[in-house]
């Protein structure tokens, strides 16, 4: 009675505890903490019982997904019943290379086949494989292959996701046409891929289906988008693409009136197109996009004035805003401020450098409070420090990255430290603090940056108790001997000090051998 009570007891413990994280070195098969081993040791007639913990099918799929390869074969191989429930979690994916020995044999893969949901065909694929039926393959990856034809997807009939990475289609009419036909299909990837003209028709065609979008490193004309719909359409990125019009862009995007995600990275200067974006003079003033929650544009000057259009046409909740390259300045702010409350993510590393500049920031740490990253630019402290409202992001905001510019007087430098340092430590959940300079050391050094010193007021980041990574890069520092004891013993989970510690090479060496990694 005591063995099966203690028996109860370990089961409801392994159930209800979720997998632990382990790193890839050290996955093991039974995946446990320690005390519950202990605990099985404990018992001695447990061999004696009918069923063990790790007998039970609720137990071996969150196992499994801890589990490598090799592991997951010696389960199946251990008993019938293993191998009945470890079977579908070894032959979940399965990723043939033209040419390797560690394909599966095709007997094997004929008996198993039912398992598959997702399968890969990597250089020339094996007419052998694709002659097969695949009944439950919902992901299909053709990659690396100047011969690709009809017979994977033929193979494939319950196809939802399909990725292409640099191949080429042998006959791109009919294969257009046979992923149009496809029920399910709902996901595009698209990598390397030039589209000819004469299988235009049937990939638009396709895009209508889906839902998930996401075109890189190609070519392709987007003409054709304007006389179709795409409603169905929810995550579009364009990334490093050519040949499509600013034109033909704006018309295409705005098809797409249900997208919650928009991406796009433009080939500056690209062959057979403009750069790739669309022209806001065809957007409307607002409301394009009223579900629009993540907007990333990477590296594209557009200017203010463009950027607040565009803010404009996005959905009431936005939850990721990143543009990278853009000059936001005070009237994107002004359509933006009314949108504050659940944003999580805000990458405005090229901000206008004006007298608003740290207001804008300010504004942004004060009205967020559910803000998790922010990615900001210089401003000067000296402005900062003129507002006096409080942060609310102090229990969300994991990184942070800025840049604070101080006077170049050391004795006015010196007045501006401590309460910038005193605004920092309100951020109690910070687990990354970026305040890497604008310039390369061998070139010219930011003497104005935050310095890490007790005597500047290092001190008041002892509140910082999650700090995992701290970067002070293209700064001038001179850190001591008692600033890297600080931070060994106060910010004991540091794993990144990024950043010249101090400039003379032997004072650097000791101070290395203070804090280890």
């Amino acid at each position: 009675m005591q063995d099966q009570s203690q028996y109860l007891v370990l089961s409801f413990a392994l159930s209800s505890l979720p997998p632990p994280p382990l790193p890839s070195s050290s996955r093991s098969l039974f995946l446990c903490p320690p005390s519950l081993i202990q605990l099985i040791h404990s018992m001695p007639h447990l061999p004696m019982l009918k069923n063990i913990p790790f007998d039970l099918p609720e137990l071996c799929g969150p196992i499994s997904k801890h589990l490598r390869v090799g592991d997951l074969v010696r389960c199946v191989l251990v008993c019938r019943t293993w191998n009945t429930y470890f079977s579908p979690w070894l032959w979940n994916t399965i990723f043939l290379n033209y040419g390797q020995h560690r394909d599966p044999g095709i007997e094997v893969t004929t008996k198993n086949r039912r398992y598959i949901k997702n399968l890969g065909f990597n250089g020339i694929v094996n007419k052998a494989f694709a002659a097969l039926t695949y009944p439950n393959v919902s992901s299909l990856y053709l990659g690396h292959n100047r011969n690709i034809s009809t017979d994977p997807l033929s193979a494939a009939s319950c196809l939802v996701s399909l990725k292409l990475e640099h191949v080429r289609v042998q006959k791109p009419r009919a294969f257009w046409t046979a992923v149009s036909k496809l029920p399910g299909i709902r996901q595009l990837q698209l990598k390397g891929l030039y589209l000819e003209h004469e299988a235009l028709e049937p990939f638009w065609n396709v895009c209508t289906q889906l839902e998930n979008l996401q075109v890189s490193q190609g070519s392709m004309d987007a003409s054709l988008a304007k006389s179709r719909d795409f409603r169905r359409m929810t995550s579009l990125a364009i990334l490093n693409v050519a040949g499509i019009q600013a034109k033909d862009a704006s018309e295409w995007f705005i098809k797409c009136p249900n997208l919650k995600e928009l991406w796009i990275r433009p080939l500056l200067g690209a062959p057979g197109g403009t750069v790739l974006f669309p022209s806001t003079a065809s957007l409307p003033n607002s409301g394009a996009w009223p579900l629009l929650e993540v907007l990333r544009l990477d590296d594209r000057p557009i200017t203010d004035d463009d950027l607040s259009k565009l803010i404009s046409n996005m959905s009431r909740k936005p939850r990721v805003i990143r543009v990278g390259g853009s000059d936001f300045a005070k009237l994107s702010f002004e359509i933006l401020k009314p949108l504050f409350g659940g944003l999580q993510r805000l990458d405005l590393p090229y901000v206008v450098k004006t007298r608003n500049s740290a207001r804008i920031v300010h504004t942004i740490l004060c009205y967020n409070p559910q803000l998790q990253v922010l990615n900001a630019c210089r401003i000067k402290a000296i402005d900062l420090l003129q507002e006096h409202e409080p942060w609310v992001c102090g229990r969300s905001l994991r990184l942070l990255k800025i840049h604070f510019e101080f006077p170049m007087n050391d004795d006015d430098k010196a007045d501006f430290q401590r309460p910038i340092f005193k605004r920092l430590a309100t951020l109690r959940a910070l687990e990354e603090l970026d305040v890497t300079g604008r310039y390369r050391l061998e070139n010219k050094s930011d003497e104005d940056a935050l310095d890490f010193r007790l005597k500047s007021g290092l001190g008041e980041l002892a509140t910082l108790k999650h700090l995992r990574s701290v970067s002070f890069e293209r700064t001038r520092q001179q850190l001591e001997d008692e600033d890297v004891a600080w931070i060994a013993k106060h910010w004991q989970g540091l794993r990144t000090l990024r950043g010249l510690w101090n400039e003379d090479p032997t004072t650097l060496r000791r101070l290395q051998g203070i804090l280890r990694f």
